[in-house]
């Protein structure tokens, strides 16, 4: 996987890091953002950095797990 943004004309997708924690805070406080996510909301900055470095760093599991197309 590459760590390349995809820009298109209207958005930029860069790959979540735990840098964005704290950017992303304020919109992942609000409830209903995790209403069908199966973890339990980050109540803290720290929490969801924790949640980030997990989902980028551990293997995949579970029915959607990332697959590798190369």
């Amino acid at each position: 996987m590459t760590n390349q943004p995809l820009e298109g004309t209207v958005v930029r997708l860069v790959r979540l890091s735990p840098d964005h924690a704290e950017a992303l805070f304020p919109s992942a406080s609000d409830p209903e953002v995790w209403r069908w996510m199966p973890r339990a909301r980050p109540e803290t900055v720290v929490q969801l950095r924790e949640s980030a470095t997990t989902a980028t760093t551990a293997p995949p599991s579970g029915p959607c797990r990332r697959r590798s197309w190369t």
